[in-house]
């Protein structure tokens, strides 16, 4: 396929190499490769332009695949370049323009804009208003939306970037035209692509962006983009020459008839703004002349009639006696100031070679004195060497007798060791021994425990406020429950409480880490509207109890720790909830009666003002922190692609 382009085009197989590999990568359908490959062999043999440009807008139908137009620049004539150059569609540039809007109270930017990552694509103005600001400032149907305010947008969904338009008065947009806007007819299709300039007035929305409109913003009108291929043994056709001061570049001097350039469409007057990658801006008349000779595959980008009134009849600076002679200055001074260069670097030269010599006799005169230096300290040394032999022999007869006397107190060392073990031995065993007695001694104490809180449930629980302060346990402060004082599987209420302290609630027991009685806040008492009940007012939230679960607003305390909550005054029951929290052991044991809050808050109106404010006790393992439980919530995937919103932008 690459040959049979290149004969065809009359180009080189590199050439022809690199669009096939260009139309490979950006081209991934077969049928339309070959679709592109026959419209290009049309084209070679009727050299209708208008009809190759159609035929590319049709399979070139995506921003991503632009780059084609440029890649098949080199096979185009040279005396169609100039048209095809015009033909291009304006996204081909790429330039980013800023357009910066300032919402108004009352009135809309202007625009809409459709698209956005959850389809994967970009965000693209699809109307825009044509008596609003946001037209004004030169936006317009086609441009995409690079970012909003400094922040790129290209990972982000339609949402988003909605938001980005309206948090702020003042908007910075960065864009670029690509003269292409994405459909969807259902929301599970393939996005589609549509040229701006194909759509119809109803989904153009108000306004097509003509082409020629699109390049003022994109690139200077007068510049264009020309490949020319040189044969063998053949010249461009043109002369250049240097610009005045007042007007400086490279421009066309003159045109050879039937050469090269005239064929590509040069002019003269024509300002060369870059060859090759080469920028003509402030080079001189020979540095141009040297890079429009070193290559025979030519890329320009071409101001045009930029310097046409250099060349116009009449004009006293237009005069080519003129040009030529101050073209011949300005190659003198050239000259002047190449001859001043080289006597600077001449002298630069000489310069370093004196500072060169300086430095050679002074690195020998440092090596003189250092080799001085090095036979005094030889001398030091040696004289050294012979005071340190006479140290080493006294030194090794002191060696010797120190390690006599090492040897001597090694030996006692390892006597009073071995009876240092002796006595850590006989430790040992009369340790175990204590150790054996003591944990005899906590299983009888535990025993003991455990009997006496045997005995106290078997009495009845029902017992008034001043008998449980009387009570020898209380008085003692000894725990009277320890971690399983109560069974929770054979649990009975009623073996506890009365029928008419029970309620008919449900009545259950708790295990609750003994720091986690704090968590609670509650009031009542005797001496109130509640009648002696101690009620739940509050449970700290993320604390232990909070977390645990089984205690919430309105529960009634009936007993903690086997000392009963029923009938005693709001001091008596903040005592033994603090004396169960600062309790040995790990759990404390909680009789609550469920009830629910409305219950609750009938016994607060009933208690009027004669009620206890509740008062938060705080603690736990934070500290009495309260810790934020966060709301999870769950999302659910959809396999529906969603349509491609339009959103106005107020």
């Amino acid at each position: 396929m690459e040959q049979q382009l290149a004969k065809e085009f009359n180009e080189e197989f590199p050439v022809v190499e690199n669009f096939e590999i260009k139309v490979h990568a950006l081209i991934d359908d077969l049928s339309e490769r070959e679709a592109l490959f026959q419209s290009l062999r049309e084209y070679q043999h009727s050299l209708d332009l208008k009809q190759l440009m159609e035929d590319l807008r049709n399979l070139v139908n995506t921003p991503g695949k632009m780059s084609i137009y440029e890649a098949l620049r080199p096979l185009i004539p040279v005396k169609h370049q100039l048209d095809y150059e015009r033909m291009l569609p304006p996204a081909v540039y790429g330039k980013i323009r800023v357009i910066r809007l300032k919402r108004r109270a009352n009135e809309s930017l202007g625009f809409a804009v459709r698209g956005g990552l959850e389809h994967g694509i970009g965000v693209y103005v699809s109307h825009v208003d044509p008596e609003s600001q946001a037209y004004h400032q030169g936006l317009r149907v086609g441009d995409q939306i690079v970012r909003v305010n400094g922040f790129t947008i290209e990972q982000a969904i339609h949402d988003e970037v909605l938001n980005l338009l309206k948090a702020k008065s003042q908007i910075v947009l960065k864009v670029r035209y690509i003269g292409m806007l994405p459909s969807k007819d259902r929301g599970d299709d393939f996005v589609r692509w549509q040229f701006v300039d194909r759509l119809d007035s109803g989904k153009a929305l108000q306004h097509v962006l003509e082409d020629a409109y699109a390049r003022t913003y994109l690139l200077d009108q007068r510049d264009v983009k020309l490949f020319i291929h040189i044969p063998v043994g053949m010249g461009l056709g043109c002369s250049i020459c240097s610009g005045p001061p007042e007007h400086p570049g490279i421009f066309i001097q003159s045109i050879k008839q039937g050469s090269l350039a005239e064929e590509a469409g040069l002019e003269v007057g024509d300002q060369i703004i870059n060859v090759n990658g080469t920028s003509f801006f402030g080079i001189s008349h020979g540095e141009a002349v040297v890079a429009l000779k070193g290559s025979r595959q030519l890329e320009f980008i071409i101001r045009k009639g930029a310097g046409a009134d250099l060349f116009r009849p009449n004009s006293p600076v237009l005069s080519t006696e003129e040009l030529r002679e101050r073209e011949r200055l300005l190659e003198m001074k050239e000259m002047a100031i190449q001859r001043e260069r080289e006597k600077i670097e001449r002298k630069e030269r000489e310069h370093k070679l004196l500072e060169t010599e300086r430095k050679r006799e002074t690195m020998e005169r440092k090596l003189r004195e250092k080799e001085a230096r090095h036979q005094d300290a030889i001398s030091r040394l040696k004289q050294q060497e012979q005071e340190t032999k006479k140290e080493a022999e006294e030194r090794k007869k002191t060696e010797e007798q120190a390690k006599r006397d090492q040897e001597e107190k090694e030996e006692e060392i390892l006597q009073t060791k071995q009876e240092h073990e002796e006595s850590m031995t006989k430790m040992q065993e009369e340790l175990l021994t204590l150790q054996e007695r003591e944990k005899q001694q906590k299983e009888r104490l535990k025993e003991q425990l455990t009997q006496a809180s045997s005995f106290k449930l078997q009495k009845p629980v029902l017992m008034s406020p001043a008998s449980s302060k009387t009570s020898s346990q209380e008085k003692t402060g000894t725990p009277y429950f320890d971690d399983d004082a109560i069974s929770e599987t054979d649990f009975d209420p009623e073996r506890y409480f009365t029928h008419e302290e029970i309620e008919g609630r449900q009545v259950i027991l708790l295990k609750i880490r003994r720091n986690g009685l704090r968590d609670l806040s509650f009031e009542g008492g005797t001496g109130t509207a509640l009648r002696g009940k101690i009620i739940v007012t509050h449970v700290m939230e993320g604390g232990i109890v909070h977390m645990q679960g089984g205690i919430h607003k309105g529960d009634q305390l009936m007993m903690v720790d086997g000392h009963s909550l029923v009938d005693v005054s709001m001091d008596e029951a903040m005592r033994l909830v603090d004396e169960a929290a600062d309790r040995v052991g790990v759990h404390a044991q909680l009789v609550v009666a469920k009830a629910g809050p409305k219950e609750y808050e009938d016994e607060v109106m009933r208690s009027g003002s004669n009620s206890t404010t509740p008062t938060f006790r705080g603690g736990s393992d934070s500290g009495g922190s309260l810790k934020p439980v966060l709301d999870g919530r769950s999302s659910s995937s959809s396999t529906t692609i969603p349509e491609l919103p339009i959103s106005v932008i107020d």
